[in-house]
């Protein structure tokens, strides 16, 4: 083995692989009062590094949510700030104020929220001011923003559902069989009077009176999850 191609194998045992970043993060969009939606987030650091900053709706230099975002929430040992745009678009800027509260490799961190006009559907949607991309692209960095040259990614979205009660019938009496023959006569169209606001959309998805409110009442009337 010549002295020449031993030198540059210990040179290739020597060299350390370089980190990578990467991940991926599912936005939840819920209805809430005056035509807003509560929206929630969960970020999952798929590569080998450290995540410390998470900027939603933005590349360098351009911004992409329609809506200014409020009611802003961050993780622990995170900050999260609306960050405006000459165009009168927005993006939401999260960071870790130290290194100890930066997203490990493999690991996944929620506490991230805003409230928006913006609807799940805006949101999936191209940036009417910058064509070129969706208004939930977004960047990552490893740590401080701009510190490195980041990772371009896009948040996905969905809609979150919100079951009705086990009270259907809103008489103080959870989950009797009078619930449940008020539930069957709302399916058939005659739903509890004002002010009970029980309907056939139990689970809260906009289908009405499906299999699925059915399935979703009776998980709920056994104390499950909607």
């Amino acid at each position: 083995m010549s002295k020449r191609y031993l030198s540059v194998l210990a040179l290739l045992v020597a060299t350390p692989a370089f980190a990578q970043l990467s991940g991926t993060a599912i936005l939840t969009a819920s209805p809430a009062a005056g035509g807003q939606f509560n929206d929630t987030i969960v970020l999952h650091n798929t590569g080998t590094t450290t995540i410390g900053t998470f900027w939603l709706g933005w590349i360098p230099g351009e911004d992409f949510l329609p809506s200014e975002p409020t009611a802003i929430t961050a993780p622990l040992g995170w900050y999260g700030y609306a960050v405006p745009d000459f165009y009168g678009t927005y993006s939401l800027e999260f960071y870790a104020y130290s290194p100890a509260y930066y997203l490990p490799a493999g690991g996944s961190l929620t506490g991230f929220g805003f409230t928006t006009f913006d609807s799940p559907q805006t949101l999936q949607g191209i940036s009417t001011e910058y064509p070129r991309y969706h208004c939930t692209d977004s960047y990552l960095y490893i740590g401080s923003p701009e510190a490195d040259p980041g990772f371009l990614f896009n948040v996905s979205v969905q809609t979150g559902s919100t079951c009705g009660s086990a009270d259907y019938n809103c008489d103080g009496d959870v989950g009797t069989d009078a619930d449940i023959e008020a539930f069957f006569a709302c399916l058939a169209g005659n739903c509890p009077a004002a002010p009970c606001t029980s309907n056939a959309d139990f689970n809260g998805d906009g289908d009405v009176g499906t299999d699925a409110d059915i399935e979703a009442f009776f998980r709920v009337l056994a104390g499950g999850a909607c």
